[in-house]
């Protein structure tokens, strides 16, 4: 391996430091392929978080209006044990659906069928676990309160049918992770409409025409959960392969693996559980019985708001763990911003709304005598909502990349500090300045995430495991034969054997070749990624032509070249997958 020479002082530089190589400057990776997947992603999952914004909040707007402030109340108070269970789905959905598409991105086939089975496994256990653990911790919350005699009724009326829910919800949410991994996002999106159209009209029956109370519009929620539980499960079992894992046997490690994956979202989801009971005690300190309806709105302003952050990061999902499968840490970094742009222009834009007219929410919840600290209160409230929605996508980021123990850390020692600000705003400040202790909080984590990942970036580019480099390209098809001379010329430069190098190259040709002569057009866009050393050189592209299959007996997966035959027969392996109507292709050479 030659030695790189600092022209300035004339002493060796490190081996892993050079500058981007002229070849990465020429054919800078775009983001053109991903961000156009997120466009094409977003709507179909808006659509789909509409629909669950209609199943979790409807309640509150259906007993506001129907039953009265109370019953708004009495839901509200709710919020806490709803984010609780939410903690224990989040552990078995979000660890599922990060190591099956990490499993995907790194192209092992074995891997897939062990967490398969481990997610099958997972997701029994955890739905009859979950159905015994609530019920201890729903009555303990709801007494913990000490609610007068007229609330605590409301309150556990309503807990009744928000507990028959549990398990299918979790059931329902494991479903959803698996769905968004593969892509099918328009059934996601059916299903959820369907839930939440069933939900609000079994909410206005048993409330409005059976005169059920506050009781019917937890009973409609078990109904329509129960219901979008059994479509999924059914439309997974009949049209896709996600249940079926052979004769793989799951061990403890896979188990264990989804459940790490999950405890950074699981960790935020409980502090929040525990904030908001924390915050309710100490807003019934300061605002009395109206922090109830201040709550039920600045809920509902919220999740308003997530319904297009969430889908973002439901957008994100699939396309960051197939990226850190790979380990294409520059196309998960600008995947990463791209994230969080679209999060800051989507969400900015509901924030503004809510600071303008504030009033209007109150009055679309039944509330037509707004407390006095009301409208401050959701003022303040609004202005914590970016930043939660951009420290998401970081602690997706972070779980992706393998250092899920610090955003746990961050997460749980972060958000504990919410109540202490809310203490203080609420002894030496207007009580309504309460609220701003979620933006003093979100920002303090921010500020961390901002400086761990300046930290990652940096190890990136300045430190490489056993001396492997990375290119970083996107090459248009015209481009395709001079970007391959370049590859071999720099290869060979920086140290890689001459036969590699070539092997990279023709690779290089034959890839975006096939991708323009199979699509038969000339806009296909791609990401490569290029890691090599003096003994392997690893081809990685993943481009959004037609579906390349390496499988010469199927004639609609037919080859249009017989190269593909000599590169099968040079390399060592090569793994493919039609993942996200993507091709994604891994070629190694050694």
């Amino acid at each position: 391996m030659k030695k790189r020479i600092s022209p300035i002082f004339g002493f060796p530089l490190p081996y892993n430091r050079t500058a981007p190589s002229y070849v990465e400057n020429r054919y800078r990776i775009r983001g053109s392929l991903t961000f156009t997947k997120l466009l094409e992603f977003l709507p179909a999952m808006i659509a789909t978080n509409i629909s669950t914004l209609l199943l979790t909040t409807v309640d509150g707007l259906v007993a506001g209006n129907l039953v009265g402030a109370d019953a708004l109340s009495s839901i509200s108070f709710f919020g806490p044990i709803v984010t609780l269970i939410g903690a224990i789905t989040a552990i078995f959905s979000t660890g599922a659906s990060t190591v099956l598409s990490l499993r995907i991105g790194d192209a092992d086939p074995e891997g897939i069928m062990r967490t398969k089975k481990a997610v099958k496994l997972v997701t029994v256990m955890a739905a009859i676990a979950v159905s015994v653990i609530q019920i201890p911790l729903v009555l303990g919350i709801i007494y913990s309160y000490e609610l007068s005699p007229a609330m605590l009724p409301l309150v556990i009326s309503y807990a009744i049918g928000l507990m028959i829910s549990t398990p299918f919800g979790l059931v329902s949410t494991i479903g959803t992770y698996q769905l968004q991994i593969m892509g099918k996002m328009k059934m996601l999106m059916y299903l959820s409409v369907m839930e939440g159209v069933l939900n609000l009209v079994l909410d206005m029956l048993f409330t409005g025409v059976l005169h059920m109370g506050v009781a019917g519009t937890g009973y409609g929620t078990a109904i329509a959960c129960a219901v979008r539980c059994a479509a999924t499960v059914i439309f997974l079992y009949r049209k896709t392969d996600i249940f079926k894992s052979g004769d793989a046997k799951a061990g403890f490690s896979d188990i264990m693996e989804i459940i790490s994956k999950g405890l950074p979202d699981a960790a935020y989801l409980l502090v929040v559980a525990l904030q908001n009971y924390a915050i309710i005690r100490i807003l019934f300190i300061y605002l009395g019985d109206s922090c109830g309806s201040i709550k039920a709105v600045c809920t509902f302003c919220y999740s308003l708001t997530n319904v297009l952050m969430s889908s973002v990061q439901g957008s994100l999902r699939p396309l960051m763990g197939l990226m850190s499968g790979a380990e294409n840490r520059r196309g998960i970094r600008r995947l990463m911003m791209q994230g969080i742009a679209l999060i800051v222009g989507l969400s900015g834009i509901l924030v503004v709304l809510i600071e303008a007219w504030p009033g209007f929410f109150y009055r679309l919840h039944g509330v037509t005598d707004i407390p006095p600290a009301g409208e401050a209160s959701l003022r303040f409230y609004a202005l914590c909502i970016t930043s939660l929605g951009i420290n998401a996508v970081f602690r997706m980021y972070f779980t992706n990349r393998g250092i899920q123990r610090f955003s746990t850390i961050l997460t749980l020692v972060g958000n504990s500090t919410m109540p202490l600000f809310a203490l203080l705003l609420g002894r030496y400040f207007q009580p309504q300045t309460i609220w701003l202790s979620y933006c003093f909080s979100a920002l303090l984590i921010l500020a961390v995430n901002l400086a761990v990942y300046g930290v990652q970036v940096y190890r990136d580019n300045s430190t490489a495991k056993d001396h492997i480099r990375r290119l970083y390209l996107s090459v248009d098809p015209g481009d395709a034969l001079e970007a391959s001379r370049m590859i071999q010329d720099y290869l060979t430069e920086e140290g890689c054997p001459l036969k590699l190098a070539r092997y990279a190259r023709l690779c290089m040709e034959e890839m975006v070749n096939y991708s323009v002569r199979a699509s038969g057009h000339n806009s296909v866009e791609n990401q490569i990624m290029i890691s090599f050393s003096e003994e392997e050189v690893d081809f990685m592209m993943l481009d959004n032509g037609e579906c390349i299959v390496f499988d010469e007996d199927k004639e609609k997966q037919r080859m249009i070249t017989d190269n593909y035959t000599m590169l099968k027969r040079i390399a060592r392996s090569v793994q493919y997958q039609y993942v996200l109507n993507l091709n994604h292709t891994i070629v190694i050479f050694s």
